[in-house]
Formats: structure tokens, C-alpha cells, sequence
């Protein structure tokens, strides 16, 4: 008898991503990561960015056209990827 997650019938995507956060600027992040459950972390990311209309747009030449975009990618700049 198998124990564990079933296999997946499909692709995966998998993205890696390292956040550092500031105490003091951005301690609602803080307080939201430290508040998930352990191993729900991913789960809960994704709903929040799906609640959260995560929608981009691209223009042709590759610029961002949606001020939502712009601000995203400055949150972006303290990621390491």
C-alpha cells in the first residue's frame, strides 16, 4: 500500500521564490506569513493571489501597461529569485 500524495497527472510548474520583509514596513506580511499553518504556506499564497485580481498585462514591447503591474513590480525588487 502506497503512502503519501498521489502522483500528479499533469505538468508542474514549479516557481522558487525567497521574500525578505522589513520589521517595522512590512509587519502585516510578517504577521501573515507567521500566522499560516505549516506546510499551507503555497496553498495560501496562492489564494491570496488569486483573491487579490493578480492580472498583467503586456504590452509588444514587453513594458507593463496596467499601474497595477507597475506597483507589483516594485514589490517585486526586494525578491530573490
Amino acid at each position: 500500500m502506497a503512502t503519501g500524495r498521489p502522483k500528479l497527472d499533469c505538468l508542474v510548474e514549479v516557481i522558487n521564490l525567497r521574500l525578505s520583509l522589513r520589521v517595522g514596513v512590512d509587519d502585516d506580511l510578517i504577521e501573515f506569513f507567521t500566522g499560516i499553518p505549516p506546510r499551507q504556506k503555497a496553498g495560501t499564497v496562492k489564494a491570496a493571489l488569486r483573491a487579490g485580481g493578480m492580472t498583467i498585462e503586456v504590452e509588444k514591447d514587453g513594458k507593463f501597461n496596467t499601474s497595477e503591474a507597475e506597483m507589483l513590480m516594485g514589490a517585486f525588487d526586494e525578491m530573490e529569485w
